[in-house]
């Protein structure tokens, strides 16, 4: 009896071993869960004047994740406006993903042609030398 219970464990161990050798891979591959990815866009979906998002991308570094996301805003709003909006979405993100370490979030102005991000059509900016 007591090599078929040795048998057993060790045919234990081996599964618990390639699952924790299968994680710290996907860890080290900065592999994040694809309910994380939803997880962000639906929360940076629901903010209030949020017109899409364009981009998310999590991984892990130690043991939170931090992600970047790109939105994009009307651009007819003002900087102050824009900054709330990003604000409003790193907050919704942080309540919906709980092991979150931080959130970059980009805002891109929108074209009113099609409501989605074209950095473009942006009028470019003047410097003025003084």
């Amino acid at each position: 009896a007591d090599p078929l219970v040795g048998l057993a464990i060790t045919v234990v161990i081996l599964f618990v071993l390639k699952g924790a050798v299968l994680q710290i891979w996907h860890r080290l591959m900065d592999g994040v869960e694809p309910e994380v990815v939803a997880a962000v866009e639906t929360a940076a979906h629901r903010v209030p004047g949020v017109v899409d998002v364009s981009l998310v991308r999590p991984r892990w570094i130690g043991h939170a994740i931090h992600a970047e996301a790109r939105i994009t805003v009307d651009r007819e709003l003002s900087v102050a406006e824009g900054h709330a909006i990003a604000e409003g979405v790193e907050h919704a993100v942080t309540h919906a993903v709980p092991k979150l370490g931080t959130l970059i979030v980009h805002v891109d102005p929108c074209s009113h042609d099609s409501d989605t991000a074209n950095p473009r059509s942006v009028p470019e900016l003047r410097t003025h030398s003084h």
